[in-house]
């Protein structure tokens, strides 16, 4: 079988469709959800899964180390007289800030000295690595800033240590906690304290100083080597990756952006900075090349403008493929040095550059830097100063120093990448690679796991139905996209949602209907200022949506199959025929209304204004549209090397699915309906169908009609609208069940048992919360009467000026910063002498049955709330009178593991007498609600009637309550079923890769 595989790759998911071009059909369709390669915060910014594990193991690293310390100096205090059992009450009730004061001029028992130094060993400080301060620190300003100036505090209040500080500001009321402090204000003030009580004790010796200083108090782990984490080269597979700092590296990664680079010169030539094995440069180009090559090795990064501006071009168009950015990145570590040697550094030897970098990144004492830097290098205290706190690139390279070295000679004479690496003896060919390579070598988690799920579809839809003769592939920006990028359009869309619902709230003020048209002329005309950018006629709001003004493509549609917001403004209609298929610059340079129109458009944002000012466009769109090499692209293209593979944008699929009536399959509208995870099936298809024809063929429409209508555009073929709805609503959605024992355990939050118990027999907990965390509904849990009074009045008083201020917003064009910020919940408790205590944290009570008791943490026993549930089972049983029932029973994650560590099955199957296991439901199982065991038919002629019984799990409650939604909604429908075991009717199925449905074998 012959057919075409269409491809619409997502971050979490996978639409295909295969097409048969010869006899004009469907043969099938389908969508595969998985989950995405990456955490998401609270925020929705991502942090890969190794990143959020890693953070919890380190936090619960240090807290047990924390607590080891605490241990270990707890019994040398009891061996030194300083600490005993039987006055511990005593011993922590001392305010260690007034004992930390009076110990610096008068003698302290050697219980007081005891509590002082337990408390410098819990409270001591932040002290920075050499490795970690010049990116954690570096980062956090406000951090930075609050450690510069504690000190110049300090001394402003005429106070010898930061103990006596703090002192001072608790006799005065004020807070001492919450404060970030440095290791060396502790250590020094250790210093004084033992310095003034050894002279009252003559016990306290030197060696008992440095012990408890060195190996209890401030004792600090050397940092562990991550030379065993550094991956290894993917030319040289027994090498180790380059480190980015590294000269090499530097000048490798200028000379791979510079032999990426083209422009075109006032003639319209393309000139390129790099060639083919086979071509030469001409002399003016290897010069502006040398040039260039020199300016990015003297600065940081380097602007195209000022790229422009120093090779005398500044009229040309710089091009470079794969970079969206405005600069190109230049020798960082040289510019870093360059700060601190100055004009000196351009003097050094390549081998004194090199030694120079490597006591940068051997150093790991601060002190010791700063001696060698003074002696060594002969630098001022201010150099040495920017020595230590020198930040050099982090990170490794794909390559080893080995395979840099050999490649560089290439890239020198203007190479790409891949020719320089097969000249150099590496790889001829990039098929050559395994696909379970590719992948592997691939550090963006996103992009990995989507090549996992579609290296196995691809593998899977060739066993059923052979290999495609071509695969077209269209996929998001967030694939193709680097991290940075990713949150610049995760950012860039919720401000999109924000402006967009603001045009919508006042289009329905103005009695308008907030479709989509609307929206967008709205959002135009503010942009630009209620005038016509072209004429400058002033556009009411009545004239807005009337015919006298219509949407207007900057470059023209059938030109650049751009329809995006960014080529869009507004033009009087008549003016809007006689620019016609043509741009601004081809309708009216030299003109005096092009130069009034260049003084209109600069209210509108800078990239609109470059589309107006554009002199010239490639019109050869259409093999452009089919030829994207963007980073994730050229991966899943090396993935299905064996195959034909076509890349493609995506910018032609949303309008050929408008024009062949592919929008409303899903939905009553003309939109898209992107709360359907079939929607991606459906692209899928157009995706298959997408050929240079196709576009050539939209792009003559687009030419004579702006707007081409379904009955002018042609459809694929006859009747093509009815068997798409067939293939769609006979789509069975599979999604990836993951059933793993890994994730976290328990939640974080420990409880403590009260010892009481309620009514109803529960165990009574407690546990603080912030009283910006509890609802009113839940404000009776306050453990104290009295506090629970306040904290009900406070809660109600920010509720009613949060409700004051939303209005105020709203009638003020729903102000951002009104609306982000949150009104405190300001709550105090009086005290009889007048003074009012602010109420931050409170105890509540809850009641629960299913509390874990963690083993080993402390003397008080300390609980935890079980968390996430791993599945439930369903079982038959009867009742007292004998009827036949259905119950439920839920498995914790936490008991799930529990049983698979004492080797037990994960899904218990035996449950004792009178019970009959019947199936287990997890997060993501699919189920057919309704459907008799009898009757049902899982033949694929009757999908179509299943796909509508068809549910997958979503949640599962202790209650034993499961919440599911059909299978192809991708949010959660208030109307959803949520049903109990004895309500549950209908049987549990699996649905496979491509959509198949089976029976579960449970």
């Amino acid at each position: 079988m012959t057919y075409k595989l269409g491809l619409d790759l997502g971050t979490n998911s996978i639409g295909w469709a295969c097409i048969d071009n010869n006899s004009k059909k469907i043969i099938d369709a389908g969508v595969r959800i998985f989950q995405e390669g990456v955490d998401r915060t609270t925020s929705g910014s991502e942090i890969s899964k190794n990143a959020t594990r890693r953070l919890k193991r380190q936090l619960r690293r240090q807290y047990e180390r924390k607590c080891q310390r605490r241990d270990n100096l707890t019994v040398k205090l009891k061996e030194y007289q300083m600490f005993s059992d039987d006055s511990a009450l005593m011993f922590y009730a001392m305010n260690p800030y007034e004992l930390r004061t009076h110990g610096l001029d008068s003698q302290l028992s050697k219980l007081e000295f005891g509590r002082v130094l337990l408390h410098l060993s819990k409270r001591r400080g932040f002290k920075s690595s050499r490795k970690s301060q010049g990116e954690d620190v570096k980062k956090d300003t406000a951090f930075k800033e609050e450690l510069r100036r504690l000190p110049e505090e300090i001394k402003a209040n005429n106070c010898r240590t930061l103990g006596e500080y703090l002192y001072s500001l608790q006799v005065k009321g004020e807070k001492v906690r919450c404060r970030h402090t440095e290791r060396k204000l502790y250590e020094q003030e250790f210093e004084l304290l033992w310095e003034k009580q050894s002279s009252y004790y003559p016990e306290l010796t030197q060696e008992m100083r440095d012990d408890l200083r060195d190996h209890d108090i401030f004792f600090q782990r050397p940092l562990k080597s991550v030379a065993s984490l550094i991956g290894n080269c993917t030319l040289e597979p027994n090498k180790k990756r380059c480190p980015k700092s590294a000269f090499e590296f530097q000048l490798f990664r200028i000379l791979e952006q510079v032999n990426r680079l083209n422009y075109k010169n006032e003639n319209h030539d393309e000139i390129k900075f790099y060639r083919t094995p086979d071509e030469e440069f001409s002399p003016e180009t290897k010069d502006r090349r040398d040039k260039l090559i020199a300016l990015l090795k003297s600065k940081e990064k380097c602007s195209f403008k000022d790229i422009r501006k120093q090779l005398k071009l500044e009229e040309a168009d710089f091009k470079i493929e794969q970079n969206d950015d405005d600069f190109l990145i230049g020798d960082k570590t040289s510019h870093s040095f360059r700060k601190i040697f100055k004009k000196t550094w351009d003097t050094y030897s390549d081998v004194e550059k090199e030694k120079i970098l490597q006591v940068i990144n051997f150093a790991h004492d601060n002190s010791w830097l700063r001696t060698y830097a003074s002696e060594k290098w002969g630098l001022d205290e201010k150099a040495v100063k920017a020595v230590v706190k020198i930040a050099l690139e982090a990170g490794y390279a794909n390559f080893s120093l080995k395979a840099i070295n050999k490649i560089l000679p290439f890239l020198l004479d203007g190479l790409n990448l891949h020719d320089a690496k097969v000249k150099a003896g590496y790889e001829s060919s990039r098929g050559e690679r395994s696909e379970i390579e590719i992948i592997k070598n691939i550090r963006n988690p996103i992009v990995s796991k989507t090549l996992y799920e579609l290296l196995a579809l691809v593998n899977r839809l060739e066993k059923t139905y052979g290999a495609p003769e071509l695969i077209n592939i269209e996929m998001t920006r967030e694939l193709k996209a680097s991290k940075k990028q990713r949150e610049d359009i995760r950012k860039k869309n919720y401000e999109n949602k924000r402006i967009n619902e603001k045009a919508a709230d006042a289009l329905t003020a103005l009695g308008k209907t907030p479709n989509n048209e609307a929206i967008v002329k709205y959002k135009l005309w503010q942009e630009c200022k209620e005038h016509c950018p072209y004429t400058g006629f002033r556009i009411s709001i009545t004239d807005l949506f009337s015919s006298a003004f219509e949407i207007e493509h900057i470059i023209p549609y059938s030109r650049s199959m751009d329809d995006s917001f960014m080529n869009l403004t507004l033009c009087h209609v008549d003016e809007n025929r006689r620019k016609s298929n043509r741009t601004p610059f081809e309708c009216y340079n030299g003109s005096p209304q092009y130069d009034e129109i260049l003084q209109r458009i600069k209210v509108l944002p800078k990239a609109k204004q470059r589309k107006f000012m554009l002199k010239e466009i490639d019109d050869d769109f259409a093999s452009r549209q089919l030829n994207d090499t963007a980073y994730m692209s050229r991966e899943a293209v090396s993935l299905l090397s064996k195959y034909k593979v076509q890349p493609s944008k995506g910018q032609a699929t949303a309008k050929l699915r408008h024009l062949w009536g592919l929008n409303s399959v899903l939905s009553q509208s003309s939109e898209k309906n992107r709360n359907d995870h079939r929607q991606h099936a459906i692209d899928a298809i157009v995706i298959a169908l997408t050929e240079v024809k196709t576009i050539q063929k939209l792009s003559r429409y687009s030419k004579y009609d702006r707007k081409p209508t379904l009955d002018r555009f042609p459809a694929p073929w006859e009747y093509f609208r009815n068997d798409v709805s067939e293939a769609i609503n006979k789509l069975t959605v599979s999604i990836r069940v993951n059933k793993r024992l890994r994730g976290q355990l328990h939640e974080e939050t420990f409880y403590g048992y009260t010892g009481r118990k309620n009514d109803k027999k529960m165990p009574i907990f407690r546990v603080r919360k912030n009283i910006e965390d509890i609802k009113l509904s839940k404000i009776d849990e306050i453990a104290d009467p009295k506090i629970r009074e306040i904290v009900k009045n406070a809660i109600e008083e920010a509720e009613r000026r949060e409700a004051e201020k939303k209005a105020n917003a709203y009638t003020t064009q729903r102000d951002k910063s009104a609306e982000d910020t949150k009104v405190a919940i300001e709550a105090f408790l009086p005290t009889k002498d007048g003074r009012k205590i602010p109420i931050k944290k409170v105890i509540i009570y809850i009641p629960s049955g299913n509390m874990i008791e963690l083993p080993g943490r402390t003397n008080n026993k300390t609980f935890v709330a079980p968390g996430a549930n791993h599945h439930i089972v369903i079982y038959r049983y009867k009742d007292n009178k004998g009827n036949v029932k259905q119950g439920g029973e839920v498995c914790t994650f936490f008991d799930a593991v529990k049983r698979f560590r004492h080797g037990e099955k994960v899904i218990r199957k035996d449950l004792g007498e009178n019970k009959e296991f019947l199936y287990s439901l997890s997060i993501n199982e699919m189920f057919l609600l309704d459907v008799d065991e009898n009757e049902f038919s899982l033949d694929p002629q009757n999908y179509k009637e299943l796909s509508k019984k068809l549910y997958r799990v979503q949640k599962i409650s202790s209650s034993t309550q499961i919440t599911i939604r059909r299978h192809f909604e991708a949010t959660l429908d208030e109307k959803t079923p949520c049903p109990y075991p004895n309500t549950l009717k209908g049987i549990k199925v699996v649905v496979d890769r491509l959509g198949r449905i089976t029976k579960a074998n449970d």
